[in-house]
């Protein structure tokens, strides 16, 4: 089955994560969890796999609706099991999404946050950092999903 992504709610988080499609993916509670929770605006989740199928995506026209968006802000997880290397998966992503010209908000939700910090710091310059933030924090989490951190 073919699926197609609008990104046309106001407020859009496209979530990578090589286990989002998993029936017992640890962080599907967060994400029903927020969703409920919000009440005052209504939040979009983009679910992407992989480092290519999310990059494919804002590469799309229904994607570059999304790249000066102030609404638009981007989770990913750092370690993927379906890519190559897969402890810097997240970063690389990152890397992707700023050299595509996007510069919105981006969090790596991750177990492991001085490694994370480590594979940022490897792979992207200083100035391609800038409003990414790393944690290990559920709440922070929310908070950054439910755009109620800024």
């Amino acid at each position: 089955m073919r699926q197609i992504e609008f990104g046309l709610c106001q407020h859009s988080v496209m979530w990578v994560d090589d286990h989002i499609f998993d029936d017992k993916w640890q962080n599907k509670f967060h994400m029903e969890t927020t969703a409920k929770s919000i009440t005052n605006i209504n939040v979009h989740f983009i679910p992407k796999i992989s480092t290519d199928a999310a990059l494919i995506f804002l590469h799309s026209e229904f994607g570059q609706r999304l790249k000066n968006k102030s609404t638009f802000r981007i989770v990913t997880d750092m370690h993927r099991d379906n890519e190559y290397p897969p402890d810097n998966a997240g970063a690389r992503f990152l890397l992707g999404v700023r050299n595509l010209g996007f510069d919105c908000h981006c969090l790596v939700f991750t177990d492991r946050e001085s490694e994370a910090r480590k594979h940022l710091n490897k792979t992207i310059g200083k100035p391609q950092k800038r409003r990414i933030h790393v944690t290990e924090s559920t709440k922070e989490l929310q908070k950054f999903v439910s755009f109620q951190d800024s």
